[in-house]
């Protein structure tokens, strides 16, 4: 939802439609966002630090929110402060670098799941490679394979 959301906004232009239905998406979005946040928080890493954890990320995101007005103040130029007069020394603003940044940030966005998953298939497959191979009777061998098992079953 939120790369919908971006991409709406950058075909936009002017269109009122889209861009109500690019706030929309975002709404949408964001409504899922913290569950979703939280719940992956505490599955992949438990809840031994996930006070610690969920303040760093908060603290990360409002210190990344005082960087938007002076970026907003930058990226818009002035032309639209000349209020209907054709000045040629106005700037128009560096809305391509920002595109550019915007892009890049949602091809990131859209690989770290891949990766993500990616990573869990490894260990899943590691798993029961492990698991599959010829237990023992050796005392200790067996507790691991039942450890593992377990494991296994987590995953």
């Amino acid at each position: 939802m939120a790369v919908l959301q971006m991409l709406l906004l950058q075909v936009a232009d002017a269109s009122e439609s889209i861009m109500v239905l690019s706030f929309c998406s975002y709404a949408v979005y964001r409504a899922f966002l913290f569950p979703y946040f939280f719940a992956s928080l505490s599955k992949k890493i438990g809840f031994k630090y996930f006070g610690i954890l969920s303040g760093i990320a908060f603290s990360v995101s409002g210190i990344s929110q005082l960087v938007i007005s002076p970026l907003a103040t930058y990226v818009e130029g002035d032309c639209h402060e000349l209020d209907d007069q054709i000045d040629d020394t106005c700037s128009e603003g560096s809305w391509d670098m920002i595109h550019y940044f915007q892009i890049m940030c949602l091809v990131v966005l859209l690989l770290v799941p891949i990766i993500d998953n990616y990573v869990d298939n490894k260990k899943t497959k590691a798993l029961k490679k492990l698991l599959s191979m010829q237990s023992s009777s050796y005392g200790s061998v067996n507790e691991v394979t039942e450890l593992l098992s377990e494991k296994a079953q987590i995953y």
